[in-house]
């Protein structure tokens, strides 16, 4: 799934950090020898893939120019965005353990006070999700 993803959208992953540089439209993941189990890689690696998904050329989803977001809020969303993205595509890979269910609900925990201040901007970032998720699994957003 996320190798046809790659393919298709001609997206490069190197090694670092987790991270989506959207200047370069590149993913950088760390080894899965790095990290502390193969959950754990996969949560951040669908994590970063969806904000793969928001670059101009697929879904164009938030406001950055060079990587930088425009305000707050659209920082908020797009993190919402591809957690809940990440937590989909584990969930449809079977790889949901436990422990990444709860770290993806503690991040997504830690948005808190925006959820509860932009009701709507949630919503907005669930459905966002479900377009991030169809496009990675499928190439369309809908």
């Amino acid at each position: 799934m996320a190798a046809a993803y790659l393919e298709r959208e001609n997206l490069r992953v190197s090694q670092g950090r987790p991270a989506y540089i959207p200047s370069l439209d590149r993913v950088r993941m760390p080894g899965v020898d790095e990290v502390d189990s193969t959950d754990e890689f996969y949560s951040t690696y669908f994590h970063e893939l969806a904000h793969s998904t928001g670059h101009p050329q697929r879904l164009c989803r938030f406001g950055v120019d060079a990587g930088r977001f425009e305000s707050k809020e659209d920082y908020s969303r797009e993190e919402l965005v591809a957690e809940i993205t990440a937590a989909m595509l584990c969930h449809g890979c079977g790889v949901d353990s436990q422990s990444s269910i709860k770290n993806s609900a503690a991040y997504i925990q830690g948005w808190t006070r925006f959820i509860a201040e932009k009701g709507d901007a949630f919503l907005s970032a669930v459905n966002q999700a479900y377009k991030a998720r169809a496009f990675i699994l499928e190439g369309k957003g809908e």
